[in-house]
C-alpha cells in the first residue's frame, strides 16, 4: 500500500486493529518504480480494457495478452533505435 495519508487515519487504524490477520505493508515514499507500474496499468486500462467489449473472461485475457505483446514490440524497437543512435 502506498503511504497516502488516507491509509493512516484513526478510522483505518481501528479497522485494521479489529482484523489482526491483515498485515499492511507500506511502500517507501521514494519508490518511483511503483509509479511506473501504476502508469502501465493505467495505460492498459485506458487503451485496452475500457475501449474493448469483452463478452467473456477468456476474451478479456486474450486482449490483455495482445496488449502486452504489442507493448513488447514497441519497447523492442525503441531499444534497438536507442542502441543504434549511441554508436
Amino acid at each position: 500500500m502506498d503511504n497516502y495519508a488516507t491509509h493512516k487515519t484513526p478510522k483505518i487504524k481501528a479497522w485494521l486493529a479489529r482484523r489482526p490477520h491483515y498485515h499492511v505493508h507500506f511502500t517507501p515514499t521514494s519508490a518511483s518504480w511503483i509509479n511506473q507500474i501504476e502508469r502501465w496499468f493505467a495505460e492498459l486500462t485506458r487503451k485496452q480494457i475500457q475501449r474493448g467489449v469483452h463478452t467473456s473472461v477468456r476474451q478479456l485475457e486474450a486482449d490483455i495478452r495482445t496488449f502486452i505483446a504489442s507493448m513488447r514490440k514497441v519497447r523492442s524497437r525503441h531499444s534497438i533505435a536507442s542502441s543504434q543512435t549511441c554508436r
